[in-house]
């Protein structure tokens, strides 16, 4: 994870009060993922994570909308590698499970806490 220690700092503010963890649980659960941050403007704006097929983001600062031009060119090198992508949204947040489907995400299932979805290329004009 070469991402600086801020960025995880910020993560962790927005994640822990919908979590059971500590600190310490939550930054090994980010240990195998390749994270980036994007700045706009020369202010950071959202983060991305990624491994394997599996994409998350956050939006760190809602000044400027995180575009379906900027969804897509995150998701494109995924889907050019794997043929697919996947994602979970919690279940508490319609907001988030009516942007996956917007994007173009299928949902595959549930579990207690999360909505599941994935993309497949073939199904996705602006992937190739």
């Amino acid at each position: 994870m070469s991402v600086s220690p801020d960025i995880i700092d910020r993560l962790w503010e927005r994640t822990e009060p919908f979590v059971f963890i500590t600190r310490a649980q939550f930054d090994q659960t980010l240990v195998g993922w390749d994270i980036e941050s994007h700045e706009i403007d020369g202010g950071l704006h959202y983060v991305t994570l990624v491994k394997g097929p599996e994409f998350h983001f956050d939006i760190l600062s809602e000044k400027r909308p995180f575009t379906m031009h900027r969804v897509r060119a995150c998701l494109k090198p995924i889907l050019k590698r794997y043929g697919y992508v996947t994602t979970r949204t919690p279940k508490r947040e319609s907001r988030q499970q009516r942007f996956n489907k917007i994007v173009g995400f299928k949902r595959t299932g549930e579990d207690e806490f999360f909505v599941h979805y994935r993309m497949n290329a073939e199904d996705v004009r602006w992937s190739r």
